[in-house]
Formats: C-alpha cells, sequence, structure tokens
C-alpha cells in the first residue's frame, strides 16, 4: 500500500470518528477515463474537484489503480464525503477504483487487489469490528440520489462478494 495522504490536497478535516464506529465500507469508481498509469496526479485532481466543493480533503480513504496499486488517501478516523448520504458518511469509509468502470472494464489486477482489500479490512482488522462482508456496499445503494457509480459490473461483483 502506498501512504499518499501527505502529497494530496488538503484544507483539513470533516471531523473525526472512532474507529469502532464504523459499519461499512461504500466501493465507488473514479468515473473518469483514465488511459495512463499516473495515479497521484489523477488522485491529486479529484482532491482538487473535492476541495473546490467545500470539502476539506479528498472524499475516498483507498484507491485501488488499474494496475492493482493500492492507495492510502484518508486516515479511516477521517469523515470523507463520499456516500452523498450523511449517515453513511460518519459510519463508512470509501474505496474507489481508477477509472471510469462504465466505459472501461477494470483490470484483473484492480478486481484483484480490491478483493484483498475488502478481505483484510473485513477479516484481518480487529479494531473494525463493525466492517464485515455483509456490510459492504456500492455507492448506488447507499446515496440520497441515484447514481451508476460504480458501474454495473463491479456492482454485480460486489454483491456476489458479499453474499
Amino acid at each position: 500500500m502506498l501512504d499518499i495522504i501527505s502529497q494530496l490536497p488538503s484544507k483539513g478535516s470533516n471531523g473525526i470518528r472512532k474507529l469502532n464506529e464504523l459499519k461499512h465500507i461504500v466501493v465507488h469508481h473514479e468515473g473518469v477515463f483514465r488511459a495512463d498509469s499516473n495515479t497521484t496526479d489523477h488522485l491529486k485532481a479529484d482532491a482538487n474537484y473535492h476541495l473546490s466543493r467545500g470539502w476539506g480533503r479528498i472524499s475516498y480513504h483507498y484507491c485501488v489503480a488499474r494496475a492493482g496499486e493500492i492507495y492510502i488517501l484518508n486516515p479511516l478516523e477521517e469523515i470523507a464525503y463520499h456516500a452523498g448520504n450523511p449517515a453513511y458518511n460518519k459510519t463508512s469509509f470509501g474505496v474507489v477504483l481508477e477509472g471510469d468502470l462504465d466505459k472501461q472494464r477494470p483490470t484483473s489486477e484492480q478486481i484483484k487487489s480490491l478483493w484483498g482489500l475488502l478481505d483484510g479490512l473485513c477479516v484481518n482488522r480487529p479494531d473494525l469490528p463493525g466492517v464485515i462482508r455483509k456490510n459492504i456496499r456500492t455507492h448506488r445503494e447507499v446515496r440520497l440520489k441515484p447514481t451508476a457509480c460504480p458501474s454495473e459490473i463491479i456492482h454485480k461483483l460486489i454483491e456476489a462478494y458479499r453474499a
């Protein structure tokens, strides 16, 4: 995992919560077609966009790059405005898959890394007792307004993963 928290633009905290308050993982896709592999630059651009919306930081906690690398974007204690639902923002953390997965298929490396990240968070983190497989959601399941995020293929994969 690559921790790039200090490399991302930030205006400060959106709020802090305790790890034992976390109950869900919400999976997203970036929604931007990515033909190159400069993930750090993509994430800096995403962070700047989120700051332009008045948020204090990038609105995800992890990113799974197209090449399979996992980037740490925020500490899990940091509230991020990713869910489009204030209740979920307080009790979940966001995982974003790089790319526009409505227009480009996720890579096999990306899916393999996503499964490894989710398994690690749900199984190997006793400090996250409420984070379990059945509590993994896609953005379309929790957002108060309709969205196609994180694409039909990822939505179906997450449904099967948590079953």
